[in-house]
């Protein structure tokens, strides 16, 4: 072999062996994958596989890195998460939250109603209302009525009358009456003033129906001039005035606020007709009835 012709080979051989060497250097891993993959199950090569494919997808990435440092051998550099070993995408966390000073307005319940009592037994009977209140009233009433008495040794006599009579209700259970009669007989032989102030005791002072009792004193005045015929004829004659005593009882029924219906029956003392000279009786049954009005 000629010179010239063993200098062309030379120069061959060396132009061959940098396009050799850049060909294993474009993938250095290629080969010890390729003797790895020998070794490995069918599932570990497909995975290696879908890496190669991977890795020729991301050319653009390698042409954007073109630019990038390399190794010693020329190889770039792959940086985190570029190139095809570019590990899987992270989501940044998330930015701190501000926490805001909230004002909390704190709004207290109304306070819880009174506890209401609930009595299981009866109620009482709830007091019925006055029908009349005479409390403090003063009234004036007119009667008329009669005066009956008569003589030891000598017939009855009864004399017919009027009154008037004035009521004052200290309460409505009591009261205070003041009261002027006249009783006269028809021919005019007698005639009996008695005066009386009694008390007054009301059982049902509320009620339309109104019993009560009353006792007190009067005085009687007498001007008789009377025929007397017992065991001779004779004229009577008394012109007197005495204190004796009052008691009776009477009824009083109630018209309406302010008028009532009196009834009235009693007995009455004269003590100047006492005594054995004196033939009349000392007491007389007086009746009455009148009418009231409450102011």
């Amino acid at each position: 072999m000629d010179r010239p012709l063993a200098l062309t080979a030379l120069a061959l051989v060396l132009l061959a062996l940098p396009a050799t060497a850049l060909a294993d250097g474009d993938d250095p891993g290629r080969r010890h994958d390729a003797s790895e993959s020998r070794g490995r199950p069918e599932g570990a090569r497909d995975s290696d596989r879908d890496g190669r494919h991977g890795g020729r997808h991301d050319g653009r990435d390698h042409d954007r890195g073109a630019g990038e440092p390399r190794d010693a051998s020329g190889h770039q550099v792959a940086h985190p998460g570029s190139g095809p070993h570019r590990p899987p995408h992270v989501a940044p966390p998330p930015p701190p939250r501000r926490h805001r000073h909230v004002h909390h307005v704190y709004r207290y319940p109304p306070p819880p109603p009174p506890p209401v009592i609930v009595h299981t037994g009866p109620a009482p009977a709830p007091r019925p209302a006055p029908v009349f209140d005479r409390s403090g009233d003063v009234s004036v009433g007119l009667n008329v009525g009669g005066l009956v008495s008569g003589y030891q040794s000598g017939p009855a006599w009864g004399d017919g009358g009027m009154g008037l009579e004035a009521r004052y209700r200290v309460t409505d259970g009591f009261g205070l009456a003041l009261g002027v009669a006249s009783y006269g007989s028809s021919d005019g032989a007698r005639l009996t003033t008695p005066v009386e102030a009694n008390a007054q005791f009301f059982a049902f002072p509320h009620g339309p129906v109104n019993p009560y009792l009353e006792l007190g004193v009067a005085t009687v005045a007498r001007d008789w001039e009377d025929p007397l015929c017992g065991y001779d004829c004779g004229l009577y004659t008394a012109n007197d005035t005495s204190l004796g005593g009052h008691a009776g009882i009477g009824l009083e029924i109630a018209l309406g606020r302010h008028a009532a219906l009196d009834l009235e029956m009693g007995w009455l003392r004269i003590p100047a007709a006492a005594g054995r000279e004196d033939p009349a009786l000392s007491a007389a049954f007086q009746t009455g009835m009148g009418f009231q009005w409450y102011f």
